[in-house]
């Protein structure tokens, strides 16, 4: 396991950051190959498959992480974490919810899902 954070000094975490923001269109892109297709041929090690097709429906919650990112290493802090958590939630893929989950409130107006499948719950909408 890492111990984060893995850049242990301002130059370092800027330096990540300026390579982030000089090809971020690129590695937007290229990082959502692990929610895409598989390459033909058939790769061994699936997020390494330089074969791969992105999946352009993660674009927008794969670029909105990156930019977080990107602020924490410059910014260092833990705050980016939970800006990023809040913006972050149901904004995979299309929106849709994964079968079997269904939204309910609780008793305080907040909103949970659970699956009727497995019985788990979860406060975050699991989508696709």
């Amino acid at each position: 396991a890492w111990d984060f954070p893995i850049y242990n000094n301002e130059k370092d975490r800027h330096e990540a950051a300026f390579c982030l923001v000089s090809n971020h269109e690129a590695i937007v892109t290229f990082a959502t190959r692990g929610a895409g297709e598989s390459g033909r041929p058939s790769f061994h090690a699936e997020l390494a498959d330089p074969y791969a097709e992105p999946n352009l429906e993660f674009l927008s919650s794969v670029d909105i992480c990156l930019r977080y990112i990107t602020e924490a290493l410059l910014d260092g802090s833990k705050v980016v974490e939970a800006r990023a958590a809040r913006t972050l939630v149901g904004n995979a893929g299309d929106g849709t919810l994964r079968p079997d989950w269904y939204e309910y409130s609780d008793k305080d107006g907040g909103r949970y899902w659970w699956n009727e499948e497995t019985g788990d719950a979860t406060w975050t909408a699991p989508t696709m």
